[in-house]
C-alpha cells in the first residue's frame, strides 16, 4: 500500500514495512485550533482524522501536594486502511512538585517485554511496600500515602503503557475491544512510541499549559535494556528529519538516558549468568556446582547458546544489508533506514527462526537453570526464591471500583461491550511477552549499536545494577559497558572506579561519615557514559535505595558527575576525580536478616 504524506500535516507513517505491524498512517495537524470536546469521562483533543488524546484528572487517589496536577488518559492512533481499527495508548502523567514550568520530562518505561509502566508509578515490593518512582505508596488496606521519594520531586513523569496490550491499552476495531496484533520487537515499538510521545506533546499545551519544557529524559529498566537505546536512537533520527525539513514536527531535547538493571546484549551479558551464580558480592553459591558447570557449557559448547546468538546476528546482518539497499520511496516506507540508518526488514523467516532458536536455547539452558536449581530469588538474590517480588496491593488497588472510576477505563464504550474481567488490570502481559520471545527480539544486536550511536552524538548514558540482583547482574552490565565501541570507548574502559557517596537518610548510619553510611557502590564514569554498581540493592533500585535511587536520578538530569553530585559533568570527555578519593571496597557482603530471608 503506498501512502502520500502531505506538507500541510505532520506526518508519522508507522507502514506495513515489517510484517504483523499496526499499519498506521498518523497525521497531525501542525497549525491550526485543537478540537477539545468534553464528557463526564473524558477531554478528548482530536489532533487529525487519525489521531486524538483523551484525558481527566484522577482527583486525589496519588498525588496530593497542594497546587500539583495529574493527568490520566489514552492517545489514540488510527490505522487509516479503512479496518476503523484503532490502537489506544494508556499514560499517566505526574507534574513536578516544584517548578513544574521549567522542570524537564522524564518518561518512565518498565521492561518485561510486556511489563505495564504502572509498576514505576505504584509497584512496591511485597515485602517491604517501599514504592518505587510515583508520588504514592500503596498500604496494605488499599490507600494511598505520600512518597517524599517520588522523581516528580524532580522531574514531570509521564508513564507509558507500551506497547499496545500493555496494562490498560487495548486495540479495538468498530467500536469493540479486539485482540487484533501484536508488537513483537523492540524496533516496531520505538515506531509506536514515537507517534505517541508526538500526540502527547501536541496535546500538552492544552491538557497541561503549565508545563514548558521539551528537555526529555527517558528512564527504564531490565528489558528496557532494549526499549532505551532503541527509541532514544529513533527519535534523534526523527530530530535530525525535522531538522532538515524532510518532515515536520516537534523536536525534543533529548537528555539523560538512564537503564536501571538492563538486559542490553545478549552475547556479552549470557556468559555472565554461571559466573555470578557462584561467584558474586554476597560469597555463596546459588546453584549446586555440576548446575553451574553444565551454564558455561551450554553456554560456549558447538551450537551452543554464543554459537546460536552469532547465527542470529549474521542473518540479522544480511537482512540489515539488503533493508538498507532497498531504495527510499515518497511514501515514507522505508523511513527507519532514512532517518537512523538501523532499523531493518528482520521479519525474513530464516531470520526469525534462528533468532527465535538462540533465544530459548540460552535462556532455558544458560540463564534458565538458576530458576530450576537455586534456593534464591531472580531478582534479589538476598531472598528466598519463593518471596513474592510486586506487591499484590498495588493491583487490587488499581482494580478497585473506585480506582478505575478515577481513571475513567469503566467508562470507556469499547471496553464496556466486552465482559468486565477481560480487562481487569494486570501488571504483565504474557501475550506481548511470549511475542517478542518467538521473534528473537531478545538476542539482536543492534542495542549495542544503539548505545556507540548515542554516546557519539552527545547524549549522557546512565548505565545501574543492583550488585544482588541476578537477571540484570552487574558482572554482565560491566560486560556490556566494556563491549561498546564509540570513538572514547577506549578511555572509558581505561578509567577506574571511584566510589559511588551519598549520606543516605534511610541508612541506619546515616550522619556517621563512616564507609557504610556514605559509599554505596562504586561507579565508572568518563565523559557522557557513566556505569554504577549500588551495594546491597536487587533489580528494582527505586525499591531498594529510594533515596539513592532519587538523588542519582536528581545528579543525572541536572548534569552533575554521578559519584558525588557536586560537579557538573564535562560530558566532552574526562574521566570523573573526586577532590579526595575513597577507596573502591568490593569486600563481601554477609547476606541480611530478616525480612530478607
Amino acid at each position: 500500500m503506498v501512502m502520500f504524506c502531505t506538507t500541510l500535516i505532520l506526518t508519522l507513517c508507522t507502514t506495513g514495512l515489517i510484517k504483523g505491524a499496526f499499519t498506521s498512517y498518523v497525521s497531525i495537524v501542525s497549525q491550526g485550533v485543537h478540537d477539545v470536546a468534553s464528557n463526564d469521562s473524558f477531554s478528548k483533543l482530536t489532533l487529525s482524522e487519525t489521531t486524538s488524546v483523551r484525558y481527566r484528572k484522577p482527583g486525589l487517589i496519588c498525588e496530593t501536594t497542594a497546587g500539583v496536577q495529574e493527568f490520566v488518559g489514552f492517545v489514540d492512533l488510527n490505522d487509516n486502511s479503512g479496518n476503523n481499527a484503532t490502537a489506544s495508548y494508556f499514560f499517566w502523567f505526574s507534574e513536578a512538585r516544584h517548578s513544574a514550568f521549567t522542570a524537564p520530562l522524564t518518561i518512565w518505561l518498565n521492561g518485561g517485554p510486556g511489563s505495564d509502566s504502572l509498576l514505576g508509578l505504584f509497584g512496591g515490593m511485597a515485602l517491604t511496600g517501599v514504592p518505587k518512582i510515583g508520588p504514592c505508596k500503596v498500604t496494605e488496606e488499599l490507600n494511598t500515602t505520600f512518597n517524599p521519594h517520588s522523581w516528580s520531586e524532580v522531574s514531570n513523569v509521564l508513564f507509558l503503557s507500551q506497547p499496545v496490550g500493555v496494562g490498560f491499552s487495548y486495540q479495538s476495531q468498530n467500536g469493540r475491544r479486539s485482540s487484533g496484533w501484536v508488537t513483537e520487537t523492540t524496533e516496531k515499538a520505538a515506531v509506536q512510541a514515537w507517534d505517541v510521545l508526538q500526540a502527547f506533546m501536541h496535546a500538552l499545551p492544552t491538557m497541561d499549559p503549565v508545563i514548558t519544557t521539551k528537555t526529555v529524559h527517558l528512564w527504564t529498566e531490565s528489558y528496557g535494556g532494549h526499549y532505551g537505546p532503541s527509541f532514544f536512537r529513533y527519535f534523534h533520527g526523527m530530530n535530525e528529519a525535522i531538522k532538515s525539513g524532510s518532515m515536520t514536527g516537534i523536536p525534543l531535547n533529548l537528555g539523560v538516558l538512564g537503564i536501571s538493571s538492563g538486559i542490553i546484549d545478549a552475547l556479552a551479558q549470557f556468559p555472565k549468568f554461571p559466573e555470578f551464580a557462584v561467584n558474586n558480592t554476597y560469597n555463596i553459591s546459588l546453584v549446586p556446582g555440576e548446575v553451574s558447570r553444565f551454564m558455561d557449557f551450554a553456554c560456549h559448547m558447538p551450537n551452543g547458546c554464543i554459537n546460536q546468538i552469532q547465527q542470529c546476528r549474521e542473518e540479522y546482518q544480511r537482512d540489515k544489508q539488503k533493508a538498507l539497499r532497498t531504495p527510499i520511496t515518497a511514501d515514507g516506507a522505508i523511513r527507519y533506514n532514512k532517518m537512523s540508518a538501523f532499523f531493518t526488514n528482520r521479519t525474513s523467516p530464516r531470520t526469525i527462526a534462528r533468532c527465535a532458536e538462540a533465544t530459548y536455547m540460552c535462556r532455558d539452558n544458560v540463564e534458565g537453570p538458576y530458576y530450576f536449581y537455586g534456593s534464591r530469588n531472580m531478582y534479589d538474590i538476598r531472598r528466598p526464591a519463593q518471596d513474592p517480588i510486586v506487591s499484590q496491593s498495588f493491583v487490587d488497588f488499581v482494580n478497585l471500583q473506585t480506582t478505575r472510576a478515577a481513571l475513567g477505563v469503566d467508562s470507556i464504550p469499547e471496553l464496556a461491550a466486552a465482559a468486565p474481567a477481560s480487562f481487569a488490570y494486570a501488571p504483565q502481559s504474557e501475550t506481548v511477552y511470549n511475542a517478542f520471545a518467538r521473534a528473537g527480539d531478545y538476542v539482536f544486536p543492534s542495542f549495542l549499536d544503539d548505545l556507540d550511536y548515542l554516546l557519539e552524538n552527545g547524549i549522557r548514558v546512565l548505565l545501574v545494577h543492583g550488585d544482588a540482583d541476578y537477571i540484570g547482574n552487574w558482572f554482565g552490565g560491566e560486560a556490556v559497558s566494556l563491549a561498546l565501541t564509540y570513538t572514547q570507548s577506549f578511555l572509558f574502559q581505561a578509567t577506574p572506579y571511584t566510589p559511588l557517596s551519598f549520606d543516605d537518610p534511610d541508612s541506619p548510619d546515616y550522619g556517621s561519615g563512616n564507609r557504610k553510611g556514605t559509599v554505596q557502590g562504586k561507579v565508572r564514569e568518563y565523559g557522557n557514559l557513566s556505569f554504577a554498581v549500588v551495594y546491597d540493592a536487587g533489580h528494582f533500585l527505586p525499591v531498594d535505595k529510594p533515596a539513592l535511587a532519587l538523588e542519582l536520578f536528581r545528579r543525572a538530569v541536572t548534569n552533575m558527575d554521578l559519584p558525588t553530585g557536586r560537579d557538573p559533568t564535562n560530558t566532552t570527555a574526562v574521566p570523573f576525580v573526586p577532590d579526595s578519593p575513597l577507596p573502591v571496597v568490593d569486600a563481601k557482603t554477609t547476606l541480611p536478616s530478616s525480612p530478607h530471608m
